[in-house]
């Protein structure tokens, strides 16, 4: 009896414990599933930069026409984008613009804006300067805001 306990005993005290083979097993599935992860991590979080880019950009474009419409001190309001941000202006370009109302809207400093880079919409009608494609880029990965005579696309 006493040598089918010691067996007993002994299969329970190894049983509790991890091998060598199964650590390694362990670390490298665990290894393996970090670095097939991390790339979709990466895309995801430049597909949501991108995105909310893209919200705060044509927020701000509707923002600076509503404001030249609604005769908001009977003035022309622009947007000027500059990598990092998206600044409302009042007046009619960013050069000559009254920097006391100046609302800076912040935004991802890796999202680049290329294409039209400004525009002020006209008192009292919101009519835009220009017209044109605002395009903001993420490593690779583009959206594009289209600004035409009638509305902001």
């Amino acid at each position: 009896m006493d040598s089918s306990r010691q067996r007993r005993d002994s299969l329970k005290a190894t049983s509790k414990a991890f091998t060598l083979i199964e650590l390694l097993l362990s670390v490298s599935l665990v290894s393996m599933l970090m670095v097939i992860s991390v790339p979709f991590y990466q895309s995801f979080q430049q597909s949501n930069e991108l995105s909310a880019a893209q919200d705060i950009s044509e927020r701000v474009l509707r923002t600076a026409k509503t404001y030249a419409r609604e005769s908001n001190n009977e003035s022309d309001w622009g947007v000027y984008f500059i990598n990092g941000e998206a600044i409302l202006f009042k007046g009619t370009t960013y050069a000559t613009r009254d920097t006391s109302f100046d609302i800076s809207y912040g935004i991802s400093s890796r999202v680049v804006f290329s294409g039209i880079t400004e525009v002020s919409f006209t008192y009292p009608d919101g009519a835009p300067s220009s017209t044109g494609i605002l395009t903001l880029s993420v490593s690779g990965k583009s959206e594009s805001i289209t600004i035409n005579d009638k509305s902001i696309l």
